[in-house]
């Protein structure tokens, strides 16, 4: 190592740069003539044979043979890494990235690099480029797959970007790692689609990243106990965790696996202040993930002290879980995490167990908390009162604050006309009140007559609660347990099979998807072909002058009104001279869009924010040409432009208060959304053949009135397409058809370049809901009739953005919203709203795989299919009166029925 070689004399320190140096310019040499070489295509074996040697012989100069420069240099910054080796593989790519089905072994030699940050950097940045992975889409696919099937790559590459001598100028490259490494399942899903490697689906990945996270734990644990020094620190391996933890949350079974590895391991000496590290460090998510799921199920009350003991109030996330949010802001009906939690508060701090017990007493009886809060959830805060009743020591100290607050909460209760809250009040103020008279004779104490009520309600409430001091656990009487590493191998194993479940239906599905990249890469080529074909200009004869135009210089006249820079837009339209010249205008709306969309993207996010501002309130203050349509195309190029910053300020502005924009503008908001998501999921690309088969049907459809040219189209749409394909036409025509924006050869590759940024498009504006926009009075009642258009409008961007967020991994979440969301809206009293509700629920079908649906939306898909069968089958004065929402749930039913039931696609 370059420490022991420098504590050494100078003449060893010469050798040793000497090494340096040799090896470094054989390095180059060899890097030199593989690129020389690599610069012509590889058409025989033999071209690829020498290839092989080339690449074989500066793989033994890297990291992966023992003599090497990495060896020597360790962390220092290496020239190559950052100049060449980026380079080489995309080299390496662009000659090996048609050749699917073999993938000499060198290449993955050369990738497979984990001795300096650099090269670890390097290779996921190659190759989750998007230039390498829309062209190269298999290959890199394939590269990223052997990777992390690896056994040791991942586990070497997180031990390497642990170590303390990783300065801190460099954890923006470890982040930026991070973000990828979280983000490739999705990128190559918008890529594959649904054939894409099972190594990549959720279940199987978070296996993969989860496993080599804990490998790398027991690594840098053993070297920091046998060094005696802390050689390793745990941030970055924490952060990794984090990150799966919350992106990929759905996973529970692999997620719970490695909380549960992690909270065994916390019981052991060798690993408990390793494991303490990695808690600490943990992002506020994952935090609250692994708190609830350790309080919620470890049955083995040391374990959780051994976690969490110590160190959880230094952890402000840690203290503001256990010590707020699942006490106060949660509830659960499993009487384990109530348990858990006041044991921890007697052993850990009795005296914040009673400030957090007087502070629910006063919540337990306050009216507004009865009144407002739901059963379960008064049930779940009472069961907590109860406990930690039995726990505290000094009640007797507080008896006449406990008497009063008791007395208040009893009153409240009893008054109330809920028979279940007049029980849990008499039985929790009959039992803390005893427990406070304790020195009383029986007879003496408070006692409440419950003849009143049923069986089942003393059943479920007053016998649960009259029995819940006994749940109370002494240290002294909790059973000694000894943890080992077979315990912990076990919960490892679970987390094998998880990937090797999937793993096994590999080979099947890459024949699928090698067959299926063959034929884009040869459309790709004739797209090509056929653009130059077009290009080609006829060559003019040199003897015929007559050809040549005539240049005039008048004709060249440049327009001083015409803005040439985005500064030139926003001065012109926010200045008094501007708006109202008529020439200004005119000219600035017609050229806006073409230079935010050539200059737009080498500026900051503010100056998009600066025109969506603009333009969204522009008002058409002189005469211009197709006003509506040149704004809202200037404003789709500028979301697009920067979609998550756009989207953001878009929805803050939609949920703001109701009095600073107009109904108008609200709706131009949802449109310039739906807009910008259908651009950039490529929904919605124009097509030639669609505008002559618009002119063909006017000509068709020529002398008959509009009814009947609208069932005609509705009958020939219903012969040609099946009931999906419909659906999804009837949604995306929801949105204004004005906006077009020019989209290159690689933009309309079929690329769901919106599934990055659904998101941020999707949940802000879902958050606003029913709070500042469309308010409800009463159940589904609005309180201005005008939010029916608004609700509608709404109803309809939501389903577009659901429907452009297909093959994207947050598109379940998404889903879990919508179908929330339909449940509350489908009794509206309007028809056209009631529509808008099987419209959103359609779009879940359409852009959620069958897979995902019938392992996380059975039931809900169950019940709304009972709820479809009695829309179809009402009558005018029946369950559903409207003609057109029981002709779409007719559609609708055949779509949810082939998503429980109908398996073609899978196999």
């Amino acid at each position: 190592m370059i420490e022991n070689l420098l504590k050494r004399p100078t003449r060893n320190l010469s050798a040793f740069i000497s090494v340096i140096s040799t090896i470094e310019n054989q390095l180059n040499a060899a890097y030199k003539d593989l690129i020389e070489t690599l610069q012509h295509r590889i058409n025989s074996s033999q071209q690829l044979e020498i290839v092989r040697k080339k690449l074989n012989s500066i793989a033994e100069l890297l990291p992966t043979a023992p003599r090497n420069l990495m060896d020597v240099t360790r962390f220092r910054k290496i020239e190559f890494s950052s100049e060449k080796y980026a380079t080489l593989l995309e080299e390496i790519i662009r000659n090996f990235g048609d050749q699917i089905s073999e993938i000499p072994i060198e290449v993955y030699q050369l990738v497979n690099i984990t001795e300096n940050p650099d090269f670890i950097f390097e290779t996921l940045n190659v190759l989750c480029d998007v230039k390498q992975m829309d062209n190269y889409t298999q290959f890199t696919a394939n590269l990223l797959q052997n990777l992390f099937r690896d056994e040791s790559y991942l586990m070497f590459a997180f031990i390497k970007l642990s170590h303390n001598e990783i300065k801190d100028e460099r954890w923006n490259e470890i982040e930026q790692y991070i973000q990828q490494l979280i983000s490739v399942p999705d990128k190559i899903a918008n890529r594959l689609k649904s054939s894409f490697p099972f190594i990549f689906e959720p279940d199987v990945y978070t296996a993969i990243l989860m496993m080599n996270a804990l490998k790398s734990i027991h690594v840098m644990t053993h070297i920091n106990k046998v060094e005696q020094a802390k050689v390793y620190d745990f941030k970055f391996i924490s952060k990794v965790i984090s990150r799966v933890m919350t992106n990929f949350k759905s996973s529970t079974k692999a997620v719970n696996c490695t909380i549960s590895i992690l909270s065994t391991q916390a019981t052991q000496n060798f690993y408990q202040n390793s494991i303490r590290e990695v808690v600490k460090h943990l992002q506020r998510n994952a935090s609250e993930i692994i708190i609830q799921h350790t309080f919620a199920k470890e049955k083995r009350k040391q374990v959780i002290l051994k976690l969490f003991g110590e160190i959880w109030k230094s952890i402000p996330e840690c203290y503001y879980f256990i010590t707020k949010k699942i006490p106060l802001l949660t509830y659960s009906n499993d009487d384990l995490i109530i348990e858990n939690i006041v044991f921890f508060y007697a052993v850990e701090d009795i005296k914040l167990m009673e400030n957090i017990f007087m502070d629910m007493l006063n919540i337990w009886g306050s009216k507004s908390h009865v009144l407002d809060t739901s059963f379960e959830q008064h049930f779940y805060v009472t069961k907590f009162i109860v406990l930690m009743t039995s726990y505290l020591p000094s009640i007797n100290d507080l008896s006449d604050k406990i008497r009063h607050l008791i007395f208040n909460g009893a009153q409240v209760h009893i008054g109330s006309t809920d028979v279940k809250l007049r029980a849990l009040g008499m039985i929790t103020s009959e039992i803390i009140v005893s427990m406070l008279d304790e020195g009383l004779k029986e007879e003496e104490k408070l006692k409440f007559d419950y003849s009143e009520f049923d069986e089942s309600i003393m059943n479920s409430i007053v016998n649960v609660i009259r029995n819940y001091p006994t749940r109370k656990v002494l240290w002294e009487n909790l059973e000694p347990f000894e943890v080992n590493d077979a315990e912990i191998e076990k919960y490892m194993n679970e987390l094998i099979a998880i990937s090797e479940n999937k793993s096994s239906e590999l080979t099947v599905k890459d024949d699928k998807i090698e067959q299926k990249i063959t034929i884009k890469s040869s459309e790709r080529v004739d797209i090509k072909s056929k653009t130059i074909k077009a290009s080609v200009v006829k060559e003019l004869d040199s003897d015929d002058d007559d050809d040549l135009q005539v240049y005039e210089d008048n004709e060249v006249v440049y327009d001083v009104n015409q803005p040439r820079y985005l500064l030139d837009i926003i001065s012109a339209l926010s200045t008094k001279d501007g708006l109202e010249n008529p020439e200004v205008f005119q000219a600035t709306m017609n050229s806006s869009q073409e230079i935010i969309k050539q200059q737009l993207a080498k500026s900051h996010s503010d100056i998009a924010i600066d025109l969506l501002r603009i333009f969204i309130s522009l008002q058409k203050t002189c005469f211009c040409d197709n006003f509506e349509r040149l704004r809202m195309n200037i404003l789709v190029e500028t979301c697009c432009t920067y979609p998550k910053e756009c989207a953001q300020y878009i929805c803050q502005e939609f949920n703001t208060e109701m009095t600073k924009y107009s109904m108008h503008t609200r709706m131009l908001m949802l449109d310039i959304l739906s807009e910008s998501a259908k651009c950039l999921s490529k929904l919605d690309i124009p097509n030639k053949d669609n505008e002559n088969e618009s002119t063909m049907k006017q000509q068709k459809y020529q002398g008959l009135n509009k009814l009947t040219i609208k069932l005609q189209e509705e009958l020939n749409d219903r012969n040609k397409r099946d009931a999906q394909k419909i659906i999804q036409q009837r949604l995306l025509k929801k949105t204004r058809k004005i906006a077009t924006r020019t989209k290159s050869i690689n933009e309309t590759s079929g690329i769901n370049q919106f599934a990055n940024y659904a998101g941020w498009f999707f949940f802000p504006i879902m958050q606003g809901f029913g709070k500042k926009q469309i308010v409800f009075s009463s159940k589904t009642i609005l309180k201005n009739d005008m939010d029916n258009i608004l609700l509608i409008k709404f109803l309809n961007t939501i389903s577009i953005i659901m429907l452009c967020a297909e093959n994207s991994t947050i598109a379940l979440r998404m889903a879990k919203e919508i179908v929330n969301l339909s449940v509350f809206l489908r009794y509206h009293n309007e028809a056209k709203i009631r529509l808008a509700v099987l419209h959103m629920f359609a779009t879940i079908i359409l852009a959620v795989p069958k897979k995902i649906l019938m392992n996380e939306f059975n039931n809900e898909l169950n019940e709304f299919m009972n709820h479809l069968n009695m829309i179809a089958k009402s009558t005018v004065v029946n369950y559903e009166p409207d003609k057109d929402c029981r002709e779409f749930a007719k559609e609708l039913i055949k779509m949810c029925f082939n998503a429980l039931y109908d398996d073609n696609d899978e196999q």
